[in-house]
């Protein structure tokens, strides 16, 4: 018997593909013979492994990384990153990510704890001696 080793079925690598260029799922649908709905549901499995596999490496790298401060709910997004910039600067961390960077990754890896410019719940950051940052979400 082979063991998969992927996060992602060969279906659902196939249907990230076709969207990832460009298609939309009715035009995916079309080309694979199913249903428009059947794509959709392989697409939102298909992310929500990615998102599972990524909240598994941030809780491995955060293992050995320093607890840094904690973002509250309501906090503006883009106030909380200058201020995790500036606090790390004042313990004298180096954060190798620039502001904008911040932004993407906490609302790629963490889109369930973001609302337009507004967190969510609360987020704990951690910051490891490299200067990686990662984001630790938490929300009802």
């Amino acid at each position: 018997m082979l063991k998969k080793n992927s996060i992602l079925t060969n279906r659902q690598k196939e249907v990230l593909r076709y969207r990832r260029d460009g298609l939309a799922q009715w035009q995916v649908a079309q080309i694979l013979n199913v249903s428009e709905s059947a794509i959709s549901v392989v697409e939102r499995a298909a992310k929500k492994n990615i998102r599972l596999a990524k909240k598994t490496l941030d809780a491995f790298y955060t293992m050995d990384a320093r607890f840094f401060c904690t973002i509250k709910e309501g906090a503006n997004l883009f106030e909380a990153i200058v201020m995790i910039a500036d606090e790390a600067n004042k313990a004298g961390f180096t954060i190798t990510a620039d502001p904008v960077e911040l932004v993407r990754q906490l609302r790629t890896e963490n889109p369930e704890c973001i609302n337009d410019q507004a967190v969510r719940g609360y987020i704990k950051v951690f910051i490891r001696d490299n200067g990686q940052v990662y984001f630790e979400c938490f929300y009802e």
